[in-house]
């Protein structure tokens, strides 16, 4: 290998590296997806390699996610009704081979390193997550029957544990739900377990919502938009469980997370969370307001307040482009 081509490599190396470096900055500033900066750096990289034919085009992978969702909506239907009259080591051994097939064929579709199959690849891990949380729930199943507590955390648990696995703080938006999911399903266990109210689980999983998205301001947690949705939508509905103990105290706690998830979306610029807190706030101040007002008083306060929120939104939008100059 000559000097010039051992300096071409070194100067293609330094290149890509600027590349990841700027495109995850635009990641987790919101200015374009996970899936739209891996295809940024997947074209550089088949540029420079002579542009070579991805393994899974775009038709492909659509027809790979229609079959995937047909074949579960068959076994879905054909084994529903039947599922009790399967013998339980049969339906363990059924969850248990969707978990290896899913795994085994994501890991092999993730390591192809192209965007389209790490797509693929991800969905795939939740088949496979999904298939342990069914098996966990069979065994479970077998050995308390009648209460819904322990599966509910027969389900979570593996969800959870997989899922934080596979994320590891990776632009793997699927498993960070997958986690998220789990959590939640283990915290309902608990708290049937241990006989909380609604209301009660709602303010734990309110503080665990919260929890995490000053930790999304203290350190990177990626995807950074799905992080923060994630969060947002998880306190929003946290809050919405207080109305349980108290409609109107459900209501006002509802409101008020909206309004912080809108300041969230307005300091640090992401449309989507400002998005989430909009439509939360939409929602709870209309059952405040219903609680609270009647007739034309509540029509005329949602009117207000949507129109506020409009303007807001509309203010932060003109004075952004002036200042990121």
């Amino acid at each position: 290998m000559t000097s010039r081509t051992v300096e071409h490599h070194d100067q293609s190396r330094t290149d890509f590296a600027w590349l990841e470096d700027r495109v995850r900055t635009w990641v987790e500033a919101g200015l374009i997806t996970a899936d739209e900066g891996a295809a940024v750096q997947d074209y550089e990289r088949r540029a420079e390699a002579g542009c070579p034919r991805p393994a899974l085009g775009l038709p492909a992978e659509v027809v790979a996610y229609v079959g995937i969702v047909l074949a579960l909506a068959g076994a879905l239907v054909g084994l529903r009704p039947h599922w009790d009259a399967i013998p339980l080591v049969a339906r363990f051994v059924l969850a248990m081979a969707v978990a290896v097939v899913g795994f085994a064929c994501g890991a092999w579709l993730a390591g192809l390193a192209e965007t389209g199959t790490r797509r693929l690849g991800t969905f795939l891990w939740v088949l496979g997550s999904a298939g342990l949380a069914l098996g966990s729930t069979v065994v479970v199943d077998a050995i308390e029957p009648s209460n819904s507590g322990w599966s509910a955390i027969a389900v979570g648990l593996p969800l959870m544990t997989v899922g934080v696995a596979l994320w590891r703080n990776l632009e793997r938006p699927l498993q960070l739900i997958t986690w998220a999911a789990g959590l939640g399903a283990a915290l309902a266990g608990v708290g049937v377990l241990l006989g909380w109210d609604t209301w009660v689980i709602g303010c734990v999983a309110w503080i665990l919502a919260a929890g995490w998205l000053a930790l999304g301001l203290r350190m990177t947690l990626r995807p950074i938009v799905v992080a923060r949705c994630l969060g947002s939508v998880a306190s929003l509905l946290a809050a919405f469980m207080l109305m349980e103990l108290d409609e109107r105290v459900g209501s006002l706690v509802a409101t008020l997370t909206g309004a912080l998830i809108i300041a969230l979306g307005l300091w640090t610029g992401m449309i989507a969370v400002l998005v989430v807190g909009a439509l939360g706030t939409l929602l709870a101040t209309q059952t405040l307001v219903q609680t609270t007002l009647h007739g034309a008083g509540a029509a005329v306060a949602l009117l207000l307040g949507g129109l506020l929120m409009v303007v807001t939104i509309v203010l932060r939008l003109r004075r952004q482009p002036t200042d990121q100059r």
